[in-house]
């Protein structure tokens, strides 16, 4: 793979963030509560808000809303906690990569996300959770969060 290759693929993963960031340098509020559906699936059981009983063979799909509130933002970084529709909830903490206009978290569960931040109002983001020492739990999921009014 050629670096110009490389390049504009890691660009294209993360977009670019929304004009008025780019054009003031200052780095955005993500304070507050955002809402959105997750689509994701699983494999093994553990801790986690998909089912379950997902194989290799036949993973679990799952669809739901979760909530996602930004309780902190100190510049670059932020924390808080997510809480998904069947009760779940997982602390965070992450950053903002002010280069690519994108987010990097890791949850205490072990998932890592990686997003780009859209526009003041909305942020992409996926995930990737692999086994940690107590439990044998995959899980990849993706969701829009949209600020809450």
């Amino acid at each position: 793979m050629n670096k110009t290759f490389a390049a504009v693929a890691v660009a294209t993963a993360f977009g670019t963030l929304s004009s008025s960031w780019a054009a003031d340098g200052k780095v955005p509020d993500l304070t507050g509560t955002w809402m959105g559906k997750s689509l994701g699936l699983s494999v093994g059981a553990g801790r986690g808000p998909r089912p379950k009983d997902g194989t290799w063979e036949k993973p679990a799909f799952h669809e739901g809303t979760v909530t996602t509130k930004i309780s902190k933002q100190d510049g670059r970084y932020i924390w808080g906690i997510r809480e998904f529709d069947n009760g779940f909830k997982t602390n965070f903490i992450g950053m903002i990569d002010e280069s690519l206009g994108g987010i990097v978290i890791i949850s205490d569960t072990g998932a890592h996300y990686w997003g780009k931040l859209v526009d003041a109002n909305r942020i992409e983001t996926c995930l990737a959770h692999a086994p940690q020492p107590d439990d044998r739990r995959f899980d990849v999921s993706c969701s829009t969060w949209v600020r809450g009014k």
